[in-house]
């Protein structure tokens, strides 16, 4: 599909999602402004609220969120669950193109976001390269340093960490 096209779509799958998100982005060869692009990815964090029980009060994703993600007409679900994966895939059925969706947390934001914008071989080559050289290793979906989790909050945070200068989204690629 066609980066306009594409950016369109995210840019509605987007707000859709805003009002019950905390933050929310796109990723992926969209955010690296690729002329062609293959999937669309989102990266959220999506809003977390208490809701009461008879047995006392449940805590979880909002419910508009998850009812956002119900396959209906337009989409069905590929791969995970929007009520409490970190990861799920949708398959829109009229524009023909998934949509992946990536969830975590306002302190892993910064590392999920930049993984995320890849390109694969830029994020294996040289962020996943780069903090193993620094010492550190990732633990589902964190970056750890040792057995303590490292808070990266912005995508900078990361760059810093391991030592490379922050690369603008487009100009992620290897070699």
């Amino acid at each position: 599909m066609k980066y306009n096209q594409a950016l369109v779509i995210a840019t509605e799958w987007m707000r859709k999602l805003q009002p019950f998100c905390d933050r929310i982005a796109i990723a992926g060869s969209i955010r690296r402004e690729k002329p062609e692009v293959k999937d669309i990815e989102l990266v959220c964090i999506p809003k977390i609220i208490e809701t009461p029980t008879l047995f006392g009060a449940t805590v979880g994703r909002h419910p508009e969120f998850v009812s956002a993600l119900s396959p209906n007409d337009e989409f069905m679900i590929e791969k995970g669950d929007p009520r409490e994966g970190k990861y799920f895939k949708l398959w829109l059925i009229g524009p023909s193109i998934s949509i992946d969706i990536f969830t975590t947390v306002a302190e892993n934001w910064g590392h999920i976001l930049a993984i995320r914008t890849g390109s694969a071989d830029y994020s294996h080559h040289v962020l996943a390269n780069g903090w193993v050289r620094a010492g550190y290793h990732s633990e589902h979906g964190h970056l750890m340093l040792g057995e303590k989790r490292v808070i990266i909050r912005e995508e900078d945070q990361l760059f810093n960490i391991i030592g490379v200068p922050y690369t603008e989204p487009k100009n992620r690629v290897w070699p």
